[in-house]
């Protein structure tokens, strides 16, 4: 799986976690791909500027906060 440099959304650190979901080999098995998003970028911003939320209690905390919304 190709990796891109990203900086950590919690640590501002660079890490190299990249998400591509089109990759054939994120389609044949995705599950090592998100487990390393949750270990090192659990709140990761893609190339096209959505975030993507990988953590139970994270995902939890964004659908209950009314802050959150993608209107802003």
């Amino acid at each position: 799986m190709e990796q891109e440099n990203d900086i950590d959304s919690e640590t501002g650190q660079l890490v190299e976690a990249s998400w591509n979901p089109f990759d054939p080999d994120f389609l044949i098995n995705p599950y090592p791909q998100y487990e390393l998003l949750r270990d090192q970028d659990p709140v990761h911003r893609t190339a096209f500027g959505n975030l993507v939320v990988t953590r139970f209690d994270d995902v939890a905390e964004v659908l209950r906060n009314p802050n959150t919304s993608v209107d802003r």
